[in-house]
């Protein structure tokens, strides 16, 4: 018995089984969930950090992170680890503004070294809640303009700033505080 296919019917069928294989690893993921900006009631949040203006590669934001994450870890402050992104016109294209630190969930007796505390409060806070995997999360970009967005369906402006809240479990929270 001879076989007359050619090869190029066995090239679709590798090309159909990647595509299947790759819809199912982004299913798994969490890739297909709805994103929905949700409304909350009035916030305010005592956040102990460092402030950080430069590259958006710089590595010194993988330090800050790391610093305040060992400081959650180790139970040194009770909080969540948080970014206050900042948006803002006068920066260059490749830099960023933020605040990283942990928004305070106790009183605490003693900061990190460098450290210093923000409060942040608002009548309201429209977020977003990300509980899919890293790897097949939206840009930043893009739950900004969500955000942005359900504002101006409400007729609400939102502060120049979001909100990140980094969770244990990979969960990722990012608010915008009404104006």
């Amino acid at each position: 018995m001879k076989i007359t296919n050619s090869k190029y019917f066995y090239y679709l069928i590798i090309v159909i089984s990647f595509g299947v294989i790759s819809f199912s690893i982004y299913y798994q993921l969490g890739g297909f969930r709805e994103l929905t900006v949700n409304a909350f009631d009035s916030v305010d949040y005592a956040m102990a950090g460092v402030d950080f203006k430069g590259k958006y590669n710089d590595p010194e934001i993988e330090r800050l992170y790391g610093l305040a994450k060992d400081q959650v870890a180790t139970g040194k402050v009770k909080g969540i680890l948080g970014l206050v992104d900042y948006v803002d016109d006068d920066l260059d294209e490749n830099e960023v503004h933020y605040f990283i630190g942990i928004i305070l969930l106790d009183k605490i007796t003693e900061l990190p070294p460098g450290f210093k505390v923000r409060r942040m409060a608002s009548r309201g806070v429209l977020g977003i809640t990300l509980d899919v995997h890293p790897l097949v999360r939206p840009s930043k970009s893009d739950i900004e303009g969500k955000i942005y967005a359900a504002a101006q369906e409400h007729g609400l402006q939102v502060e120049n700033y979001f909100l990140e809240k980094h969770f244990a479990d990979d969960q990722l929270v990012i608010e915008g505080f009404v104006k």
